[in-house]
């Protein structure tokens, strides 16, 4: 609330009460960059594996399992950056709200110290209070500063996300596309295991002379 809305409120009080909030806005935006480096190695580990998969997809030799195998980490990577950027956004909603609101305590306590300036033409003991509003008003704008901070860095981390999220989802298309082509192929590739016992076969049919011809 404004100061000038509840005379009993002395500014000292306010100050107190001003000040917390700015070290508790602090100590939040330490936390976020401590996230933000985090995030970070995520999202490279996020661009990783859409590499490997990536080249895993180009392979011609990539059997249908391989790439399902791979669709189904993009499908579960996908509801991760889904889920947390649930989370972002709700957090960046509630550091939104409460930068309105120091913006609209700025205006009003701002508006505070013109009518204190006003008066002091006529009281000189006015002097005092428009220190301490002006020590009130840096403070509020250091808060706003430090909104500003948390917000820029939830906002860029969001855009990461969303375009991570977004890349992953088509290369996760182009995985559910490829699949049916790719157990086509494997219908007609030659059983390994077959081919073996064929050539082993045919090995225990030549002359005991032939098979032994490298020997001498």
């Amino acid at each position: 609330p404004a100061l000038g809305a509840d005379p009993s409120q002395s500014i000292e009080k306010t100050l107190e009460i001003e000040q917390k909030t700015l070290r508790q806005l602090q100590e939040q935006l330490v936390s976020v960059q401590n996230l933000k480096q985090i995030a970070e190695t995520e999202l490279d580990a996020y661009k990783l594996q859409m590499s490997i998969h990536g080249n895993l997809l180009l392979l011609p030799t990539s059997e249908a399992a391989e790439l399902q195998k791979a669709r189904d980490d993009h499908k579960a990577t996908l509801n991760a950056i889904s889920m947390n950027l649930n989370r972002l956004r709700e957090k960046r909603e509630a550091v939104e709200r409460l930068r309105v609101q120091t913006e609209e305590k700025y205006t009003i306590e701002e508006q505070q110290l013109v009518e204190i300036k006003a008066e002091a033409a006529r009281n000189s003991s006015t002097k005092t209070r428009i220190s301490q509003f002006e020590v009130l008003l840096r403070l509020i704008s250091d808060q706003r500063k430090t909104i500003s901070q948390i917000l820029d860095i939830y906002t860029k981390h969001m855009a990461q996300l969303e375009q991570t999220r977004q890349a992953l989802a088509t290369l996760t298309e182009r995985f559910e596309q490829e699949i049916p082509i790719r157990k086509r192929q494997d219908l007609f590739k030659p059983d390994t295991q077959q081919v073996v016992r064929v050539c082993h076969s045919h090995q225990s049919a030549r002359p005991y002379s032939q098979q032994g011809a490298h020997l001498s």
